[in-house]
């Protein structure tokens, strides 16, 4: 694995659906995203289930209960298999070449 991309969420059901839309457009071979979930009230897990059916590169981890941003940070560092570790907010969205060029 040359990519994993950690996304911290937290009530983000009307935010993820942009940022997961980007990540499945990346021009770049052999990368993850791990989406942990921090406990979101909202149905922002299901939005994201929905998003990404069929789609292997997407992992989703739900935090047992709320903690914070940097510790679903851990939990995603913890569970990557990627070369590279980056962040991308549950609200971001990056360019389809980003990991590509980032990469190389």
């Amino acid at each position: 694995m040359k990519v994993s991309v950690i996304i911290p969420a937290y009530n983000s059901s009307e935010a993820i659906g942009r940022c997961i839309t980007s990540l499945k457009a990346q021009t770049l071979d052999e990368c993850e995203f791990i989406i942990v979930d921090d406990c979101s009230s909202d149905n922002t897990v299901e939005q994201a289930r929905s998003l990404i059916q069929g789609d292997d590169r997407f992992i989703i981890l739900v935090q047992p209960f709320r903690t914070d941003p940097f510790q679903s940070r851990v939990r995603g560092i913890n569970a990557a298999s990627g070369e590279y570790i980056m962040f991308v907010d549950s609200d971001d969205y990056i360019n389809e070449r980003f990991l590509e060029k980032l990469y190389n």
